[in-house]
C-alpha cells in the first residue's frame, strides 16, 4: 500500500477518506517522498491517516463498486439486497483494523474528516502545523455527481430495511470501537486554540 514520507511524518492514504484530494498535496504540492506501508518505521516514524464511520465508510464504498463496474441498476434486484449488508465488495470496503491490523491502528494518528467542532482539513493542518509544515489548500477531487448522491442516498434507505447495522457491527466490530475512541479522546473543541499534540486522540488516549 502507498504513503508519503517527510522526514519521520508519513501519511496513508485510507481508501474512502478524500485520499486522491490529500495524495495530491503531499505527492504532487508538497513532493514527499512515495513510500510502500511496508517501510513504515513503527517505533520512529509519526503515520497519520484519516478516518470515518465505518457504515459510512461502507455506504460510499458499495456506491463506488456499483459505479465503477456499472453495476448501479443492481441496486433494487432482491439477489444484490440480499448481499449488500454482509458483503465487502473490495478495499473500499474492507475494515481498517484488518487492513492494517488492530495493534498498527492504535498507533495511527487519526484526523476524523466529519465533525461538527472541527473539520478534516482543519486538523490536518493542525497536524502539519505542529510539525512545521505551513497550512495547505486540500483540492476537492472525484466530486460526487447528482446520480452518484442518489445512488448512496437509496443504499443508505436499504441499509436502514434490511437492518443494515446489525448485521455490519459483527464485520466492522473493531473498527467501530477505534472510531469511538478516537472521537471520544480526540479535543475537537480545541483544535484551533492548542498545539496538535495536545488535542491528538493518540496523545489523549495513552494517557487515559
Amino acid at each position: 500500500m502507498e504513503a508519503f514520507r517527510f522526514n519521520n511524518l508519513v501519511y496513508i492514504p485510507t481508501p474512502k477518506h478524500a485520499s486522491r484530494s490529500y495524495s495530491s498535496v503531499f505527492k504532487e504540492h508538497l513532493k514527499w517522498q512515495t513510500i510502500a506501508t511496508e517501510n513504515i518505521n513503527w517505533d520512529k516514524d509519526h503515520v497519520f491517516a484519516h478516518i470515518i464511520h465505518p457504515y459510512a465508510r461502507h455506504l460510499k464504498g458499495t456506491e463506488q463498486m456499483l459505479y465503477q463496474n456499472g453495476l448501479t441498476h443492481l441496486i433494487d434486484d432482491p439477489d444484490f439486497q440480499k448481499i449488500f449488508a454482509t458483503a465487502l465488495f473490495d478495499h473500499h470496503t474492507y475494515p481498517m483494523t484488518r487492513m492494517f491490523g488492530l495493534e498498527r491502528c492504535y498507533q495511527i494518528d487519526w484526523v476524523p474528516l466529519a465533525n461538527e467542532l472541527a473539520d478534516g482539513d482543519t486538523m490536518t493542518n493542525s497536524l502539519l502545523n505542529f510539525f512545521g509544515i505551513d497550512n495547505v489548500v486540500v483540492p476537492k477531487i472525484n466530486q460526487t455527481t447528482d446520480a452518484r448522491k442518489k445512488t448512496t442516498a437509496r443504499l443508505r434507505e436499504l441499509s436502514t430495511q434490511l437492518n443494515f447495522q446489525n448485521s455490519l457491527i459483527h464485520i466492522y466490530d473493531d473498527d467501530l470501537i477505534l472510531y469511538d475512541t478516537v472521537n471520544e479522546t480526540l479535543r475537537f473543541h480545541e483544535v484551533k486554540n492548542m498545539d496538535w499534540q495536545q488535542c491528538s486522540w493518540l496523545t489523549n488516549f495513552k494517557t487515559n
